[in-house]
């Protein structure tokens, strides 16, 4: 992701051309094709069995955690996880992930 032109301008923006403040709230979402193919030359088969993926905390948001660090500049300084349950509806999860800066990163997931 820090390869991508988008990262790019972004690093730039803050870090080299002082375009934007101090950042006070990343937030950070993303999808990518599951390369399903009937020929097996696409994931491997164990990714679309059920409790074997990580789903969106494990699959995307260690790209906008990393992304966010060499952005800032800083390092993650603490996690806050929790999980809510709610009658009649799917579980969710929540993390905040405290930057050094005081910035925060904050991922939600829908449990199924």
């Amino acid at each position: 992701m820090r390869d991508s032109a988008v990262s790019k301008i972004a690093y730039d923006a803050i870090n080299k051309d002082k375009l934007i403040g101090d950042l006070v709230t990343i937030s950070f979402g993303g999808q990518h094709a599951l390369n399903y193919k009937e020929d097996g030359s696409g994931r491997a088969a164990w990714y679309f069995e059920e409790g074997k993926h990580g789903g969106t905390l494990t699959d995307i948001a260690v790209h906008g955690i990393d992304l966010a660090q060499w952005i800032c500049g800083c390092r993650v300084k603490s996690v806050t996880g929790a999980r809510a349950w709610r009658p009649g509806r799917a579980p969710n999860i929540q993390v905040r992930f405290r930057l050094e800066k005081a910035s925060f990163i904050c991922l939600r997931q829908r449990v199924h």
